[in-house]
């Protein structure tokens, strides 16, 4: 795993190849639950957008920047 690129992101797209090879031969699902459709509610989007906040993923990178709201409220 290489430390300067975003873990999750190092599984596929070509960002590590060595750790995409490895991790290729295991297989991986979604958690459906049997009342509810989700089990588990990612709730880091909810919080990023009440933030303003935006994430680009740039060469296996996540970059973290203020939204456009929030720069263009700061220059006025």
């Amino acid at each position: 795993m290489n430390p300067e690129l975003d873990p999750e992101k190092q599984f596929y797209n070509g960002h590590n190849p060595d750790l995409q090879n490895f991790s290729s031969f295991y297989r991986n699902r979604f958690l459906i639950g049997k009342e509810n459709e989700n089990i588990i509610t990612d709730i880091g989007r909810e919080w990023r957008d009440e933030q303003n906040l935006e994430k680009q993923t740039i060469n296996g990178k996540s970059i973290w920047s203020e939204g456009a709201e929030a720069t263009s409220s700061k220059n006025s």
